[in-house]
């Protein structure tokens, strides 16, 4: 069995690490887009194709032609798009979902193999980490199981987001003055690495940056 794995984050480069060493399989990594060609894809011609923590829009010949995956941080169909953890931690959001689906022309819309619930509670690192324990043996599974995974549809009401920009990581005057400490909290631990860091902007127009905070009861 050949594998292609296109990942960049690194939560999901230890998931393909691991899938690697434990699989047995063939398991190509690929990290950069413009490794994602039809052309090169071909010439590896792999029977499934994994996409964690992918950023960018993957051709349709690829997803037409080769099964692919996706694996997205949310209860899929809400917080589909980009940035999802961190739209939901700030959002208030105490509970969230690993889901893998199949990959379509539309954007996460795809049908469910995979739908594994995790906590939001703790830093991004401990979230990351809950992520990459399932990820990794979801994906054990889905390799064992391959091809005759069971998938069904997406139910709810989609929500949609865009990615997060790095000028959005600021703490205005505004969320100060408005903002509770919860808010304020929830947004700080959300833009820990590897997001651009929540900061400030101080009187001589320098950015102080807060890696971490903590609430006081």
């Amino acid at each position: 069995m050949n594998i292609v794995g296109c990942a960049y984050q690194r939560w999901a480069l230890k998931i393909f690490d691991y899938i690697k060493q434990r699989s047995g399989v063939e398991f190509k990594i690929f990290k950069t887009p413009t490794d994602v060609t039809l052309k090169n894809i071909d010439s590896y011609n792999p029977d499934l194709m994994l996409f964690y923590g992918w950023d960018w829009k993957v051709l349709d010949a690829i997803v037409e032609k080769y099964p692919c995956l996706g694996l997205h941080s949310s209860p899929l169909p809400k917080y589909r798009g980009g940035s999802p953890l961190q739209q939901q931690i700030m959002n208030g959001e105490v509970e969230s979902a690993v889901s893998i689906f199949k990959m379509t022309k539309y954007l996460d819309a795809g049908d469910l193999c995979v739908q594994v619930p995790f906590s939001l509670d703790g830093s991004l690192y401990e979230i990351l980490e809950q992520i990459t324990e399932i990820g990794r043996h979801e994906t054990l599974k889905i390799i064992r199981d391959f091809p005759n995974l069971t998938f069904w549809p997406q139910e709810g009401e989609a929500t949609m987001f865009k990615r997060n920009k790095a000028e959005e990581s600021e703490i205005t005057k505004e969320e100060l003055s408005l903002g509770t400490a919860q808010y304020l909290f929830n947004k700080i631990r959300s833009l820990q690495g590897p997001c651009p860091h929540a900061f400030l902007t101080c009187a001589d127009g320098q950015k102080l940056y807060i890696l971490e905070a903590e609430v006081e009861e």
